[in-house]
């Protein structure tokens, strides 16, 4: 499922090379921030309540989440840098530029800029994930269900009374739509905390609507919705479609035949949407001017940036959260122990 949002992100963001209608693939960061809360609340809860700190949670959860936000960081600084030297008008002054470089590596929003990530504008999400990260640690994994149905509640209020022309969901990546940044984050991580609170799980079993799931969540978000209903369908998708697939996912396993594809594409998630803006930036031009049309070059496209994601995941995420685990683990050791395969941050 995550691996599918992914994509759908990735073109959305083509599109701005290429006239025509545009798919609201950036409500899959909904998605992603529903999946999380479900996720975060399924391997921390347990934890927290047995004494975790917060310091240790965040920590590890730096860990899953940084090597590949440096890596985004690391390629939009580049993108910035080549411009300027190449004398592209485009690229941010020196001072703002400045300013950014450090601000975006400490996972911080700029204030050298309207965009809170300019070096990687999709980063403001993984911002706001830490954000409710930390919020789950200090008050969430304790809250009881009305408690944070309340915070959920009012995050929809929120949403439902903002949401408009011209950017509809598309919000949270400047300062003027940060708070309704934040509201995303919030009502969706919540709601995936509550699924994981009062849904029976049980054993999840193998079934054709696995499949199903993920044709729901596609079919949907590759259409353009008509400009007279786009409010109440964007609404549609994150207040009540994705609760239910993440509900679904959580009880179906995919069959056998698919299970390999989509645990892959469920790995490569996370490199594919950390390093997919910069990549895009340099290639949409490219594949505007050869004139492939849109369906090859998003063919085009995405087979360059899951092969990349692939390379990312493999050679420097792995390597670096491997290595990060070891020092953790032996700072926090009394004795020498042997290197671990990495670090738990589920």
């Amino acid at each position: 499922m995550r691996g599918f949002a992914a994509l759908l992100v990735v073109v959305y963001h083509l599109q701005q090379y290429f006239p025509g209608r545009v798919i609201p693939g950036y409500l899959a960061v909904d998605l992603f921030f529903a999946l999380s809360g479900f996720v975060i609340a399924l391997n921390y809860s347990h934890r927290l309540a047995a004494g975790l700190s917060v310091p240790r949670f965040v920590e590890a959860r730096l860990v899953r989440l940084f090597p590949l936000f440096l890596a985004g960081w690391m390629l939009g600084s580049a993108k910035q840098i080549v411009g300027h030297l190449i004398g592209d008008e485009r690229a941010m002054a020196w001072p703002r530029l400045a300013v950014a470089l450090v601000s975006n590596l400490l996972m911080l929003p700029t204030p050298a800029s309207p965009v809170l990530f300019p070096l990687n504008g999709p980063a403001w999400s993984l911002f706001f994930e830490m954000v409710v990260n930390i919020l789950f640690a200090l008050a969430l994994c304790r809250a009881r269900g009305r408690e944070i149905v309340a915070v959920a509640a009012i995050a929809a209020v929120y949403l439902v009374a903002t949401i408009g022309a011209p950017e509809y969901f598309n919000v949270g990546w400047s300062w003027e739509t940060a708070l309704g940044g934040l509201a995303r984050a919030l009502y969706s991580f919540s709601v995936g905390i509550l699924i994981f609170r009062f849904l029976d799980i049980g054993s999840r079993r193998v079934s054709p609507l696995s499949a199903l799931v993920v044709v729901l969540m596609i079919a949907p978000m590759a259409l353009a919705l008509p400009q007279g209903v786009r409010p109440e369908g964007e609404l549609a998708f994150v207040l009540v479609l994705f609760p239910l697939l993440v509900i679904a996912g959580a009880r179906y396993e995919m069959m056998p035949a698919l299970q390999g594809t989509a645990d892959l594409l469920g790995d490569l998630s996370y490199p594919i949407y950390a390093i997919r803006w910069p990549l895009i930036a340099l290639m949409g031009p490219i594949l505007a001017k050869a004139r492939l049309g849109i369906a090859a070059s998003c063919l085009v496209y995405v087979a360059t940036i899951v092969a990349l994601g692939y390379l990312v995941a493999r050679f420097f995420d792995a390597p670096v959260r491997r290595w990060v685990g070891d020092q953790l683990k032996a700072r926090s050791s009394p004795t020498r122990t042997p290197p671990s395969s990495a670090v738990d941050v589920a």
